[in-house]
Order: C-alpha cells, then structure tokens, then sequence
C-alpha cells in the first residue's frame, strides 16, 4: 500500500492498514508457507521500497512499514538459514504501476508527482514494473544459492541522492 499521508493525516485506522499491508501480512505469508519452504529449500523475496532506507515526505508512515519489511528479511534471513531458506527483498523506487491513481491524485496531480520523481531519480525516468520482476526472478534461481538477508535497491540510483 503506497500512500503519502503526512503525519498530521496518520490516523490509527490509517497506520494499522499500511503495516497490515507492508508487514504483517508478508509475516504471515511465510508463516503459512514454512512448512514447504522448509521442505524444498525455498526462497522468500520481500518487496520493499527505496523509502525503506531512505527518507521522504510526507512518506514517514509508509517508509517505516517498509523499513519493517526490510528489517523481517534481515532476521528471518538469519532464523532461516539453518532451514537452507534464504530470504531477500528488492526496494523499487517509484515505478510505472497505477499507485498514484488508486492513491486517489487528479490526473494533473499525478503527472506532478511523477516529474518530480523523475527529477529527483539521476537515471531520470520511473522504472519499468519488468526491471523490477527480473530481480525478483533472478533472486529465486537456484544458482543464487549463496545470497540471502540481502535488499537489492532497483531504483535509477535514487537512493544515493
């Protein structure tokens, strides 16, 4: 769920929706997939968000929900790896799906928000929803055996600005 909402808006209504969408429902996600997982040596890729380690506005309450995710793949990375499960994420920067228009923005609304991405991102454009999947692919092959409790940023270098 991306959804800027400044702190004065961060309702407990609105708070207990962005961490039961970015956090506790991957948690239980795994827990329900464990059993399997555990069976086959799988792999668990979390979507995190630039905004996981890096700060916006007004974006405070979605970043710590993804911030949340990326600290889960770290931990459960760890708790895992005696089960040969590895477990990673990728953090996407702002990326060409319709966030923006379920968000509710006006169409003008909308194409303010994605020049000002695309002029704070140094590749200058949105990513595409297909650079983001390769990752998530890439990360699930079995020749990636030996990478876990790693985030990938697939973010145009935003998070270096």
């Amino acid at each position: 769920m991306f959804k800027p909402v400044p702190i004065e808006d961060q309702t407990p209504d609105v708070l207990h929706k962005m961490y039961a969408t970015n956090a506790i429902g991957p948690s239980l996600l795994v827990q329900e997939g464990l059993p399997e997982l555990k069976q086959t040596d799988g792999t668990i890729i979390n979507v995190s968000s630039v905004y996981g380690h890096k700060a916006g506005v007004p974006l405070s309450a979605y970043a710590a929900s993804k911030a949340a995710i990326e600290q889960l793949t770290r931990c459960w990375a760890l708790e895992l790896a005696p089960s040969n499960v590895r477990v990673n994420a990728v953090a996407p920067a702002p990326t060409k799906t319709r966030a923006l228009e379920r968000g509710g923005l006006s169409e003008k609304r909308q194409e303010e928000v994605k020049s000002q991405e695309r002029d704070q991102i140094p590749l200058a454009r949105r990513g595409e929803p297909d650079e983001v999947a390769a990752w998530i692919i890439r990360l699930a092959d079995p020749e990636m055996s030996w990478i876990t409790s790693e985030i990938i940023s697939v973010d145009g270098g935003l998070s270096i600005k």
